[in-house]
């Protein structure tokens, strides 16, 4: 093991247990690094038809130290045979000894009974199969439509980053871990097959068929075709790519000897050209730029219809999503053909940087990201330099991570990955944007032709190998021996801490120095709170931080200036003589990745420079522009800059602002504005006053001289017009609707998303109709997009009253009008919704008096009042006054099977709110991610009060109490801020103590809630211990959610006749042989043995005897008779989609605890749509018995933790005592015991994939 490796397992000690619950011998997510494969052949043998792979794999690798085991990966794979053999000594006999297999690592231990030997070569046979899913991962099937033969057609593709390749064969699956791979894969005569490399062979094959299904197929004779494939280069397994599909293949040019082609569905050739075209200029750019020619013979492009990712660089077989790749010449937009060039410069980009060489683990997937996020738009600007791609990487970049990485719950883009679950959550936009960012500052401060050498330096010194960040600064530090700088010292303070600096600026007083300064920036602290928490010793290691910022300034006397000032400390001087330099900026072109905030006389000085320019020449260029006007709206948000200041900068585009920068900048933070004060009809008034006059001059129609930018500008500013309510552009938005719907005339590409907009938010159900048959006919990928996403904008008949009129209508439900009323509630509020977001940005975690509230308050003021009202709340408003608040979300409650869930999930499925920001779960399940979030913050801290407790002496340590609640919340509304919470039940006097101080925190930052219960409000946690400290919260959750009783009285569950699909079996002498049929039908569907199972789940073993594949044998006393939670039920119902629970008992208070782990195994098994089969010895209606008070205090137990508890006879109602909350929740199971059993739930869940 490596010093890398037992840091890692030092620091992270964990216990992993194999499938049969023994210690698994290897307790690291990384693979020995003594282990190095050389050489994979691969044989695959997909069947399209029944969707199972099964195939082989020979492994040639060296060790560099004496073993007797082997790790290699392996994931949801039945590995049927393995072998070993010594290629250096053909005789010798190595045995398998060992073998075991631990799914939370996906990996294979594989021991033998001898030492493998330095240097010797050693072969590993391994056959394996699997079922091919459609989850887009791994090896997958995908669909389109052939528009050739009219029908649906089927292709197998692969996605494999970060950690996939595992699941369709075992590999040594980490980036290090390079060797050279060579495919050979059977498929049916009518599709071809596509590798990394070219093919080699292809022939005809005849074989029998092994169908063992029993549909009477077996020993047919099939004619298949194997085509096998040069081996690649040496490289990582996730850019590994096979597809099998009857795609047109349209050759490209050859640049250079390289072949370059592409896939596409039959139809969408002329589509493509676009995307072959730059590929060509591309890729001949990128290795006159590297100066190292492209190491392979071929780079072929694919579209995919099914496809998770934007694209992925595939070393040779580029694969996208068809919208990534498409471009329609009529009718696709510029913006379209812009992102087409974009993603194709992105991925050639990482054919160098990424494949050529690579980041050697995970934590440095920043840099393999940004670098090629920065380069795409080099590549771009080389075959479209009127697109000026730089400029707009202000707009596209920078500004997006100032703003993601100014929150408390940004991280470093160099982070610690600790299993490969924490491999996902690191391809986010930090590491993208921010990481593009740092690589753009060191271009600016470093020169692009240092950068240039320094990159031929690093590319060929570690070609077809895996490098850490710190070698790349060492080849930079090389080419810039010249320059007074170290790379490395300055990029650590960079990547390794989260965040960036605000660098604050004055004149000294004699004017001949300006006195620069830098603290963190936190978008959610005023300046006042970021003193208070930077004098609490708690807060020290979050915000306490300085880097080392390339400072550069443009001044009146030297415009072109590219002087480079260096803070490497808090506070540094520049001279500059103010009576010399009438006004200076900082961030020459917005190069350096922090902002900057002048005291303000200076920001007079820059707001006049932008007023006395004219539209034909501005002083300052539109990235410094653009940088202005972000900085300011941004400093304004958190009360860093006076609000009067700020938007008097802004003025100055009503004189003729002819850049697209700029604008998009603005338009962006009064999107955010317009959020916090929806429909403010002065704030209308003034963004109205401001772009009219270019809307006049650029007109609604498209010049034959006009470019890409004004293109773009014309189409911001007249979606503005419309959003915000100009009468003569919604006029004539839905003038080119009726033609384009009446008349059959094409709408203009670039305002199409306007225009097909306004008709559907301003039309009818015939505008509405009309888009929807486009969309299903459509062939364009990027038009069917496109109206796919302006369908959700009718203001008319809402999709939620729609698909209930639909379900009655169908009967699948009852007209109820109980149901009825609360509908028109749900759809008032879905209106209130359609514009909310909350602003996360401002909302502050610490105090009461967020800056988010004075801005609101200044901003409402210098608008003239609220105007049309909030449909947003700050914290001071919704938490410190008694004005009601406005976004109110719902309780429903009412009886059991009354159609509470049923209306909630509807609105949930079909309302207005972005997908990406709801959330659905039940209420155990949300208070248990809680606990675990709050469980990390703590051990966080602690760690974090460890290392400066040392540092500090006993006279400077404060108080370490810490609460991470707020955090918490903030945490939770960014990441879905609508939640809908099903069966919302307060039990446990933990949860009853925290819940009041929990949900202010999460109303304060935004949330809107539906809850569903059997309960009212007043008689949650009824009779619970010390409820006094729970009402506080009852009335916090009437202030935020209207009410509602769903009073039908009718259990519809009941009303469905269970008995035409039987799954509850009274206990006879024939039930078990019954069941054991039942369970050996079910195994036979599934791609594994008949064996036991052990979960490890928060740390603890919970084995499970009889399982196979999704299907679990089990039993009330193995399931509820242990003291499992609801975290294990979780767990199981994602592991399994099938459960059988044998001899469940008559549930007597007695049996109080199993009880209640029953009711909430059927809870959870039931809101993850688990199948299950039930045998009992009474029938359903007889399971839960009642106990009598005498009987309670007849029971030992009872009496004792009355004694202990200091409780009399007086105190038997108590909810603890009384059974009442068991009997509202066994109402609840036993209702949706009876849909269990139903066909619809039976069929509806029979392919459900755990």
């Amino acid at each position: 093991m490596t010093n890398e490796q037992k840091n890692t397992s030092d620091e992270f000690i964990l216990n992993y247990y194999d499938t049969n619950n023994q210690t698994f011998p290897w307790n690291n997510v990384r693979l020995p690094s003594f282990i190095q494969p050389k050489h994979y052949d691969l044989f695959m043998q997909p069947d399209i038809e029944r969707l199972i792979n099964k195939g082989n794999v020979s492994i040639r690798f060296k060790i560099n130290e004496q073993t007797k085991f082997i790790i290699i990966h392996s994931k949801k794979l039945n590995i049927t045979s393995i072998t070993i053999k010594d290629l250096n000594n053909q005789t010798n006999h190595i045995n398998i000894q060992k073998y075991s297999e631990c799914i939370k690592l996906e990996q294979l231990y594989i021991e033998f009974d001898q030492y493998l030997l330095i240097n010797n070569q050693y072969c590993l046979y391994l056959e394996f199969c699997r079922k091919i899913e459609d989850q887009l991962e791994g090896f997958y099937v995908s669909s389109y439509f052939n528009e050739k033969l009219q029908i649906k057609r089927h292709l197998l593709t692969t996605h494999f980053e970060p950690t996939l390749a595992r699941t369709a064969f075992p590999c040594f699956d980490e980036p290090a871990m390079k060797a050279s791979f060579q495919l050979s894969i059977v498929h049916d005569e009518q599709y071809k097959a596509y590798f990394n490399t070219e093919k080699i062979d292809e022939k005809r094959i005849i074989y029998n068929d092994d169908d063992d299904n029993g549909n009477g197929n077996g020993n047919r004779t099939i004619t298949k075709i194997l085509s096998k494939f040069e081996p690649t280069v040496p490289m990582s397994t996730y850019v590994i790519a096979f597809v099998v599909c009857d795609f047109s293949f349209v050759p490209g040019e050859t640049i250079n000897g390289i072949h370059t082609g592409a896939l596409v569905p039959i139809g969408q050739e002329q589509n493509v050209m676009f995307a072959l075209n730059a590929t060509k200029h591309i890729l001949a750019y990128f290795e006159r730029f590297f100066k190292i020619p492209y190491p392979l013979k071929k780079l072929d492009l694919v579209a995919v219809p099914d496809f998770g990712a934007g694209a992925m660089e595939n070393w040779g077989l580029i694969t996208f999503r068809m919208t990534a790749l498409l471009y329609n010449e009529q009718d696709s937009s510029s913006e379209v053909k812009e992102q087409v060039a974009i993603v194709v410069a992105h991925e050639i980009a990482h054919q160098w940087f990424g494949n050529l060489v690579t980041m050697n683990w995970w934590n440095d997937l920043w840099l393999n990201e940004g670098f090629a996020s920065y380069v795409e738009n080099l590549g771009v600007d080389f075959i479209h330099p009127e697109w000026r791609m730089l400029d707009q990487f202000v707009i596209s970049t920078s500004q997006h991570a100032l703003a993601l990485d100014s929150l408390f719950s940004s991280h470093p883009i160099n982070t610690t990955v600790i299993n490969p679950a924490d491999i996902e959550g690191i391809f986010d936009l930090i590491s993208y944007k921010k990481g593009s960012c740092l690589i753009r500052m060191i271009v600016d401060f470093l020169g692009i032709e240092n950068l240039q050498s320094g990159l031929e330096n690093y590319l060929n010194r570690y070609k077809f190998q895996t490098t850490r960040t710190s070698q790349l600064w060492e080849c930079f530090s090389q080419v810039s021996i010249s320059l007074p700088i170290n790379v490395s010292a300055i990029m650590d303070t960079w990547i390794f801490q989260q965040g960036y600096p605000v660098i604050m600026v004055e004149w000294n007083k004699n004017g001949t120095e300006i006195i620069v300064k830098q603290q963190r920036f936190i978008s959610s602290l005023s300046p006042n709170e970021f003193e208070q928490q930077l004098n609490d010793n708690q807060s020290i290691l979050m915000i306490n931080q300085t880097w080392i910022v390339p400072l550069t300034i443009i001044t009146s006397t030297n415009i072109n200036q590219n002087q480079v000032y260096w803070l490497n400390s808090t506070q540094k001087r520049i001279h500059l003589n103010r009576k010399e330099n009438s006004w200076f900026k900082l961030n020459r072109k917005q190069s350096g990745f922090y902002r900057v905030n002048y005291e303000p006389t200076i920001w007079q000085q820059l707001i006049q420079i932008l007023y006395s320019s004219n539209d034909k020449n501005h002083i300052l260029s539109p990235s410094d522009r653009a940088g202005l006007i972000d900085d300011a709206l941004s400093l304004m948000r958190n009360g860093y800059l006076d609000v009067e200041i700020a938007m008097n900068l802004t003025k100055y585009l009503e004189n003729g602002e002819q850049d697209y920068v700029p604008w998009e900048t603005l338009l962006t933070h009064f999107g955010t504005f317009d959020a916090v004060m929806p429909q403010n009809p002065l704030l209308h008034r003034y963004i109205l006053r401001l772009i009219l006059p270019m809307i006049k001059q650029l007109d609604w129609n498209e010049r034959p001289t006009d470019g890409m930018f004004e293109k773009k500008l014309r189409a911001i500013l007249l979606r503005a017009a419309v959003y915000y309510g100009h009468k003569q552009s919604i006029d004539k938005a839905l003038y080119y609707f009726r033609q384009w719907m009446l008349e059959k005339k094409a709408v203009p590409a670039n305002i199409r998303d306007i225009v097909y907009s306004a008709g559907i938010e301003y039309g009818s159900d015939k505008e509405w109709n009309y888009c929807w048959q486009k969309y299903l006919n459509t062939m364009i990928a990027s038009e069917k997009r496109l109206l796919l996403g302006i369908l959700g904008s009718t203001l008319t008949k809402s999709k939620i009253l729609i698909e209930y009129e639909s379900r009655v209508r169908l009967k699948q439900i009852h007209d109820d009008p109980h149901q009825t009323a609360i509908i028109q509630r749900l759809l008032q509020l879905d209106e209130q919704l359609n514009d909310y977001q909350p602003s996360l940005s401002s909302s502050s975690i610490l105090s009461e008096s967020s800056p988010s509230n004075l801005i609101v308050s200044k901003l409402s003021s210098l608008f003239g009042g609220g105007g049309g009202g909030s449909s947003k709340k700050s914290k001071s408003e919704s938490e410190c006054s008694n004005q009601p608040v406005k976004n109110r979300g719902l309780y429903l409650h009412g009886n059991v099977g009354c159609g509470k869930t049923m209306l909630m999930d509807l609105f949930f499925d079909n309302c207005s709110v972005d997908p990406r920001k709801r959330r659905r779960v039940h209420f155990h399940s949300f208070m248990l991610d809680f606990h675990n979030r709050f469980h990390q913050h703590k051990q966080r801290r602690n760690e974090s009060r460890n290392v400066l407790s040392s540092t500090m002496d006993g006279r400077k340590r404060a108080s370490f109490d810490f609460d991470p609640i707020p955090i918490i919340a903030q945490d939770i509304v960014e990441e879905s801020w609508f939640i809908c919470l099903d069966e919302f039940q307060v039990t446990d006097i933990g949860d009853a103590m925290i819940l009041k101080h929990f949900f202010k925190q999460l109303f304060a930052h935004g949330m809107v809630m539906i809850a569903t219960s059997n309960r009212p409000p007043d008689e949650l946690y009824k009779g619970g211990l010390q409820r006094s400290n729970f009402l506080p919260f009852i009335d916090l959750l009437k202030k935020h959610c209207d009410v509602y009783e769903l009073a039908s009285g009718i259990d519809y569950r009941r009303l469905v006749d269970s008995k035409k699909h039987q799954v509850y079996y009274i206990n006879n002498k024939d039930t078990d042989k019954t069941i054991n049929l039942m369970f050996k039908v079910l195994a036979n569907n599934e791609n594994d043995s008949i064996r036991p199972k052990t979960l490890t789940i928060k740390g603890r073993n919970v084995t499970l005897k009889r399982t196979c594949g999704g299907v679990l044998d089990s039993s009330f006393d193995e399931l509820c008779d242990q003291p499992l939670g609801a975290i294990d039920y979780l767990t199981i119902a994602q592991y399994y989609h099938t459960v059988i629970i044998r001899d469940i008992p008559k549930l007597t208070m007695k049996l109080r605890g199993q009880a209640r782990r029953f009711i909430t195994m059927i809870d959870t098994f039931y809101d993850h749509h688990v199948r299950c089969m039930f045998t009992s010895d009474v029938p359903c209606d007889e399971l839960f018995q009642v106990q009598r008070i005498e009987d309670v205090l007849a029971n030992d137990d009872n009496r004792k933790l009355m004694d202990d508890l200091g409780m009399t006879s007086d105190d038997l109602n108590a909810s603890i005592f009384s059974g009442e909350e068991e009997m509202f929740a066994f109402e609840r199971a036993l209702s949706r015991l009876y849909e269990m059993q139903t066909i619809d739930y039976w069929n509806a869940n029979k392919n459900l994939a755990k």
